[in-house]
């Protein structure tokens, strides 16, 4: 028996024996294997930096296209602006516009888009005080306020600052509704307090009445549009699904927005008026106005037909009367100066007897 399972033993180890491969044949193997390895962590690195690649691409065909649309906004702006006003500053409320553009040399991606930001902050100030500054003032007051003002309070929030870790909180701004909006309307609340109305605003109102509604609504459509690359654009990138839901639900927020703010704007107006606008109000009076007073000068001209007709009937008349008294009027001219002759003699007949009269007493 023990003889038996010696041998199995010795069969079972020349079996193993000849089944496994010599040395040579396991370092060949393991250098194919490893040499795969290598090939399959270079194209995993290949991958990656390609796909890096495209996400960096991604985010900066994003932020162009974001930036370029924020760009476009201060079109909508000039047209917005540029309809309300009167039709004699309607230039340099453009001009204005137009120098909110600055001076940006930078070539980098957030630079682009930060300076389409703070052009837009500068931007509220100008319809704070539009018809009311030069345009030599309000370039002036935009060199500062992109310079030394905005930069001020994107380093205090964005860039880390005070305001970004205060309370333990921390201030948080996605889309620089406090960077940019805040910031440019209590510029231009100063500029307004300091500046005061438009001479005669109050008085008469009807003579700053927007001259021109196409403009405005083409403005509006224009900021609208252009506010899909200032909110969703804050984003900063567009490289991953999360960053697209981001940017979507962003859209969808400002879509609600802009329409419930013009139902309510709508309500409203006309809740206060009793017009959908009110310019059709003004309008509606002004024209009232209008017909009235067309009325009574119509009255007043025909009054003064009348009083001509009835002074050329007297005239008539009165040369009618005229002409049938002259004869009488000539015959006592004859009369008169026959008796005016006898009186002028009979005088002088008298001063002939009181002289002979004298002469006789002194004789």
């Amino acid at each position: 028996m023990k003889v038996c399972l010696a041998a199995a033993l010795a069969a079972a180890f020349a079996a193993t024996a000849m089944s496994q491969d010599s040395p040579a044949e396991l370092l060949r193997e393991l250098q194919a294997q490893k040499a795969l390895l290598e090939e399959q962590r270079k194209e995993l690195k290949q991958m990656t930096e390609t796909q890096e690649s495209m996400a960096g691409a991604m985010d900066s065909a994003w932020l162009v296209l974001c930036g370029a649309l924020v760009m476009f906004m201060h079109a909508g702006f000039a047209m917005l602006e540029t309809g309300c006003c009167r039709a004699k500053n309607a230039s340099n409320v453009l001009m204005k516009n137009l120098v909110n553009d600055g001076n940006c040399q930078s070539t980098m991606l957030s630079w682009f888009f930060q300076w389409a930001s703070w052009m837009f902050g500068a931007t509220i100030v100008s319809g704070c005080v539009a018809e009311r500054v030069k345009s030599p003032t309000y370039a002036f007051f935009a060199f500062c306020m992109t310079s030394f003002i905005y930069p001020v309070v994107v380093a205090w929030t964005w860039g880390g600052g005070w305001l970004a870790s205060i309370f333990d909180v921390g201030y948080m701004d996605f889309a620089g509704s406090g960077v940019v909006h805040f910031t440019g309307g209590v510029c231009g609340l100063a500029g307004t307090v300091i500046l005061g109305p438009r001479r005669g605003r109050f008085e008469n109102p009807e003579e700053f009445e927007y001259h021109n509604i196409p403009l405005v609504v083409l403005g509006t459509f224009a900021l609208w549009f252009g506010w899909y690359g200032f909110n969703p654009g804050s984003t900063l990138s567009m490289h991953d699904k999360e960053m697209g839901a981001l940017a979507a639900q962003v859209a969808m927020n400002t879509t609600l927005s802009a329409a419930t703010c013009g139902i309510t704007v709508f309500l409203l107006k006309f809740a206060l008026v009793r017009k959908y606008d009110e310019k059709s109000k003004a309008e509606a009076d002004r024209k009232a106005a209008e017909r009235e007073k067309e009325a009574k000068e119509a009255e007043a001209a025909e009054e003064k037909r009348k009083m001509e007709e009835d002074q050329k009937r007297d005239d008539a008349r009165r040369r009618t009367a005229d002409r049938s008294d002259e004869p009488k009027r000539s015959l006592s001219e004859e009369k008169r100066k026959k008796e005016e002759e006898m009186r002028l003699r009979e005088e002088e007949l008298q001063k002939r007897r009181e002289k002979k009269r004298a002469l006789e007493q002194e004789a």
